[in-house]
C-alpha cells in the first residue's frame, strides 16, 4: 500500500478518449497533455451501461454498478402518477437518489480533506471534510451548490460560474471556452487557499462540444487546446510527489444510423399513444371546405402526427416504453402491476411478456441491434428494481433515440457517446505501461489504494495487477 500523506489530483474530461486526442498528441499540438501522457500508466476505461453521464460518473466515484447505486440515467426509472396529466411522470435524478457511498465520504471518514469541483450529480452537495462545488444537473446558479455555503460568495468573486445544462451558458463554443477558463482558475484558487488530500476537477465542456458541433474536429480541438494551455499553470500548483490521474466517463464516436425503440414497441402493440390536438385540427372548423379537409386530415393524421410530433406516449396504458437517452445502450421499462403506480402487466406474466418483447428486438436487423439482455445479466444489487427490464446494445455505427419517430430506423449522422473512455495515472510508484482491461468500478479501489485505505467488501472493482510497483493482486 502507498505511504501515509499521499495526495491525488484527478482531472475528469467528460467524453474524452484516446481516439479523439491521439492525432493531436502525436503531432504535439497539446504539449502539456503530451508531456504528461509520455509517463505513467494508460488504459482504455470501459464505461457503464449505458455510457451516460449520471450512471458513469456515479460508478466512477462509488466503485459499484448502477444496481447498487441506483442511478441508471438522467431520469429515475420508477415513475410517479400525475393526476393532472393522468399519466406517469419521471423525476430527474440528483445526489439524493444515489444509494452508495462516494469516495469523498469514505476519505472524509478517514480524516482526509477533499475538494470536489464540478462533478455531475453532486447537487445538493454532500457534507464532507473539505469543499464540494456541485456541477452539471444543478438546478440554477441561485441554488446552494457549494458546501460549505459560506464559500459560494468568495468563489463567485474569484470568477467561478457554474455550468447548468445545455442551452444555458453552453450553447456556443465561446461560452464553453469561457467556462473552462473560469473553472480552472477557480480550481487553482481553491488549491492554493485550502488544504486538500484529494482534489477532483470535472470538465464537462469536452462532452458538450461534441453534442453542440458534432464531429467538427477544428472546434473540438479548440476546447482541448484551451484545457492544455490551462494545464500548465494547474500542474505548477501541484506538488511533484502528488499522484495525477486523468479519467473520462465515456468516449465519442460518429454513428450512421439511429434506431427508435419506442416506434418498434408501438408497431408491435406494446406502446400506446395519445393524440395532442394540433394547430391544424383546431383550424379546420374555421376553414372553407372544412368537410373535405377534415376527411383528408383523418386519413393522414396518424402519419402526420408522427412527423409533426403531435402524438405523445401514453405511459400509463403501455406495456413497455423507452425513456433512456440515446447512446450505445438503452433500456425498455415494463409497466408492472404493484411496481408502477397503475401497472398493466400481471407479475405472473412478467417473464413471458419480457421474452416476447426481447424476441421482437432480437429479430430486428442485427446490423443495428447487436445484443438484447435481461437486466439481471447487466446489473446486480438491491436497487435493480429501478433498472430497465430489458437492455439493448447497438451494433457498430448505430445509436438509439428515445423519441417517438415515424420510422423504426433512420439513416442519420450522429456524434454520440461510445463505451470506451480513457484512464491515466502518474506518481512515484506507478509503472509506465499500458493496462489492457480497466472498468469504471476499478477507479475507487485505485484511489483507496493510494491513500492506504482498505476497500469495503461491497465494491465491484479491484486494483489491476501491476498498476503499482508493489501490488500483485
Amino acid at each position: 500500500m502507498e505511504a501515509i500523506g499521499a495526495k491525488l489530483f484527478i482531472l475528469v474530461l467528460d467524453g474524452a478518449s484516446y481516439q479523439t486526442i491521439e492525432e493531436w498528441l502525436n503531432d504535439e499540438l497539446l504539449p502539456n497533455l503530451t508531456r504528461l501522457l509520455k509517463k505513467g500508466t494508460k488504459a482504455i476505461l470501459h464505461s457503464t451501461i449505458p455510457p451516460d453521464t449520471p450512471p458513469a460518473w456515479t460508478t466512477m466515484f462509488t466503485g459499484v454498478n448502477p444496481g447498487k447505486h441506483n442511478i441508471y440515467g438522467f431520469l429515475h426509472g420508477l415513475p410517479k402518477y400525475d393526476k393532472e396529466k393522468k399519466d406517469y411522470i419521471f423525476s430527474i435524478v440528483n445526489s439524493k437518489y444515489k444509494k452508495a457511498e462516494s469516495v469523498w465520504k469514505t476519505l472524509s471518514k478517514e480524516g482526509k480533506r477533499v475538494i470536489s469541483i464540478n462533478v455531475p450529480l453532486t447537487y445538493p452537495p454532500e457534507k464532507i471534510r473539505g469543499i464540494m462545488v456541485s456541477g452539471f444537473m444543478t438546478p440554477s446558479s441561485e441554488s446552494e451548490y457549494v458546501y460549505p455555503i459560506e464559500l459560494k460568495e468568495p468563489l463567485e468573486k474569484n470568477g467561478y460560474k457554474i455550468g447548468i445544462h445545455y442551452g444555458e451558458d453552453a450553447n456556443n463554443e465561446e461560452q464553453l471556452l469561457n467556462l473552462i477558463n473560469r473553472r480552472i482558475k477557480s480550481s487553482i484558487w481553491l488549491m492554493n487557499n485550502f488544504n486538500w488530500d484529494l482534489f477532483i476537477l470535472g470538465i464537462m465542456e469536452t462532452d458538450q462540444i461534441g453534442h453542440l458541433v458534432g464531429n467538427d474536429r477544428k472546434k473540438i480541438f479548440q476546447i482541448y487546446k484551451t484545457i492544455d494551455e490551462q494545464l500548465e499553470e494547474l500542474i505548477q500548483n501541484i506538488d511533484s510527489n502528488c499522484y495525477f490521474m486523468i479519467l473520462s466517463d465515456h468516449g465519442f464516436k460518429e454513428k450512421d444510423y439511429v434506431v427508435y425503440p419506442n416506434k418498434i414497441l408501438y408497431d408491435n402493440g406494446f406502446l400506446k399513444t395519445r393524440e395532442n390536438r394540433s394547430i391544424i385540427s383546431k383550424l379546420i372548423p374555421h376553414l372553407p371546405f372544412k368537410e373535405k379537409l377534415a376527411k383528408v386530415f383523418r386519413r393522414y393524421q396518424k402519419n402526420m402526427a408522427s412527423q409533426l410530433n403531435i402524438t405523445s406516449i401514453k405511459y400509463i396504458e403501455s406495456i413497455g416504453y423507452n425513456i433512456t437517452s440515446s447512446t450505445t445502450h438503452t433500456g425498455i421499462r415494463l409497466n408492472i402491476k404493484g411496481r408502477e403506480p397503475t401497472g398493466v402487466i400481471d407479475p405472473k406474466n412478467y417473464i413471458d411478456i419480457r421474452k416476447k418483447i426481447m424476441d421482437v428486438f432480437r429479430n430486428f436487423d442485427n446490423k443495428h441491434i447487436k445484443y438484447v439482455y435481461k437486466r439481471e445479466d447487466v446489473y446486480s444489487g438491491k436497487f435493480i428494481e429501478n433498472a430497465p427490464d430489458i437492455i439493448l446494445e447497438s451494433a457498430e455505427g448505430t445509436t438509439f433515440n428515445q423519441e417517438l419517430s415515424n420510422k423504426q430506423i433512420k439513416k442519420q449522422k450522429r456524434y454520440t457517446h461510445d463505451i470506451n473512455g480513457l484512464f491515466y495515472l502518474a506518481g512515484p510508484p506507478i509503472r509506465e505501461h499500458w493496462i489492457e482491461d480497466l472498468d469504471m468500478v476499478d477507479i475507487v479501489p485505485i484511489i483507496l489504494h493510494i491513500f492506504n485505505i482498505r476497500p469495503s467488501s461491497g465494491l465491484d472493482g479491484c486494483v489491476p495487477k501491476g498498476l503499482f510497483e508493489n501490488n500483485e493482486q
